[in-house]
């Protein structure tokens, strides 16, 4: 690090290109999405990181749609939020947290969490929805990955069910 990085601060540099692999930095330097894009279609893993630089968030996609299996793992619970499977952008199945009795030092709050039950009936998950799909990739209210993502000067498609 030079002087002028120490006094100014070092200016991060992302690496956004249409076709292959990018990654977007947070401002102390670490890497904070990783992602592939090919014709300006997100297309293949996608991956979120906590300040800490462990996976919290993946997603896979197929030509700007949803496929294949996502999941949001909660440090502070020590367990995945979710975990849910698409296929070509309609969900297919879907797992989701739940608190359990006993005890867990490696939780924020000592409560232990596990995954619940597999669903996969297609009326069940019509009627709930995706949690991928609500509380990350664009949710209403505040900025999802998609928002953030074009914040930093990141542009590409992603097509709707």
């Amino acid at each position: 690090m030079g002087i002028f990085d120490w006094l100014f601060g070092k200016k991060i540099q992302h690496l956004i290109q249409e076709n292959g692999v990018c990654e977007i930095y947070s401002d102390d330097g670490t890497i904070w999405k990783k992602f592939d894009l090919s014709n300006g279609l997100l297309d293949g893993k996608y991956e979120s990181y906590t300040i800490h630089g462990s996976v919290s968030l993946t997603m896979n996609f197929k030509q700007g749609k949803l496929h294949g299996e996502c999941s949001m793992f909660s440090p502070s619970r020590n367990c995945f939020e979710y975990i849910e499977k698409f296929e070509d952008g309609i969900l297919v199945s879907s797992q989701s947290i739940r608190r359990i009795d006993g005890y867990d030092p490696n939780t924020l709050m000592g409560s232990k969490y596990e995954l619940g039950t597999v669903v996969v009936d297609k009326k069940i998950l019509q009627n709930e929805g995706s949690s991928i799909k609500k509380l990350d990739l664009e949710p209403e209210g505040y900025d999802g990955e998609i928002d953030r993502l074009r914040k930093v000067g990141v542009n590409f498609k992603l097509l709707t069910d």
